[in-house]
């Protein structure tokens, strides 16, 4: 089956691996990031913890305790806190896996690191959908594409657009056509002859 986030396997494989990355969406974003190869990141959870007095953000609902936290971000990294906290200070990238929630902290972390930092921050996206349709009959609107509206106008500045780059992937683009035509001339070789 080919996710939204699908495509980014053959995005990230490979380059990610010193590159500091942060990660956010609902549920197993987790899984989700192992799954695509993305290998050093933290959640926005993580971030505000090793950043609490300059992150000026909250944890959210986060359900494990603090020092579980912090313990399972040496344990991905495996180095010590104060070596996460220094390879931190600069974001490469900021993965949006799925729905965002905490929008008000993902805009503002956003925001917090187009201010301090020097470099680019590329901002990963894997729906851009404002609207879909489910069961019931009436558009409803997409925490993901209202997302992505909320960075263009309230992130975005003259005095930093020129440090964000924002990457899509997932429907309806062409990287996610060309991700399911490789994945199926690996299972289907002989019809692609």
């Amino acid at each position: 089956m080919v996710m939204n986030y699908s495509p980014l396997r053959g995005m990230v494989d490979g380059y990610t691996g010193g590159q500091n990355n942060i990660i956010a969406g609902v549920g197993r974003i987790e899984e989700i990031a192992d799954s695509v190869g993305i290998k050093h990141y933290l959640s926005i959870a993580e971030y505000a913890s090793l950043f609490q007095s300059t992150a000026g953000l909250n944890k959210g609902s986060e359900t494990q305790n603090e020092n579980t936290l912090l313990q399972g971000i040496q344990d991905r990294h495996g180095c010590a806190l104060d070596t996460v906290r220094s390879r931190y200070e600069t974001v490469q990238n900021l993965f949006v896996l799925n729905d965002p929630t905490y929008t008000e902290q993902l805009l503002q972390l956003l925001s917090n690191l187009l201010a301090r930092q020097d470099s680019a921050l590329s901002l990963y996206i894997t729906n851009p959908d404002i609207i879909y349709k489910d069961s019931l009959d009436l558009p409803r609107f997409s925490g993901f594409g209202c997302f992505i509206e909320q960075v263009k106008r309230l992130v975005v500045t003259p005095a930093n657009e020129h440090k964000l780059r924002f990457v899509q992937c997932g429907k309806p683009t062409l990287n996610t056509f060309q991700y399911t035509q490789q994945m199926l001339q690996q299972v289907y070789p002989e019809q692609f002859e």
